[in-house]
């Protein structure tokens, strides 16, 4: 009785790989981060943080000029806690990600993991087929004098 191998059909075997490689492309890992590639026209948000210049000698704190903010942007689908997507934006505070057609909460993060910036959260619906426009709003915790 001879003792041999079998070889496999390479193109199942080649179908497999690019299969695996197709639904591995996409995965995150479990940690919500964009993924480096997004999908051309596609869905999502695009905005900019911004934080207040942190005025402490202004009576009306809203007179305060905003400056863009180099943040982290975590979108959360909304009324939960599982996180759809992080992005950090550019040095200019802007960003963008892509996501899925649905209802999110947007929070912004400090890189640093400090709490102050900190962000108001930012309710927005994604559409299919379009990007959302937003401002992630930070406080830099800074008040005049008499004032919050």
């Amino acid at each position: 009785m001879a003792i041999g191998y079998v070889v496999p059909d390479m193109t199942r075997l080649w179908t497999a790989a690019v299969l695996l490689l197709t639904i591995s492309a996409g995965c995150d890992g479990g940690t919500g981060k964009q993924q480096a590639s997004a999908t051309p026209g596609g869905s999502g948000v695009k905005g900019i943080a911004t934080v207040d210049a942190g005025c402490p000698v202004l009576e009306d704190a809203s007179a305060c000029p905003r400056v863009p903010l180099h943040a982290r942007i975590v979108a959360v689908w909304a009324g939960t806690t599982k996180r759809a997507a992080t992005v950090e934006t550019n040095l200019d505070g802007a960003f963008q990600m892509t996501l899925m057609p649905g209802a999110y909460q947007l929070e912004g993060e400090t890189l640093t993991g400090a709490p102050y910036p900190a962000a108001t959260p930012v309710l927005v619906n994604v559409r299919e087929n379009e990007f959302a426009q937003v401002m992630v709003v930070f406080d830099s915790g800074v008040r005049a004098p008499g004032g919050n």
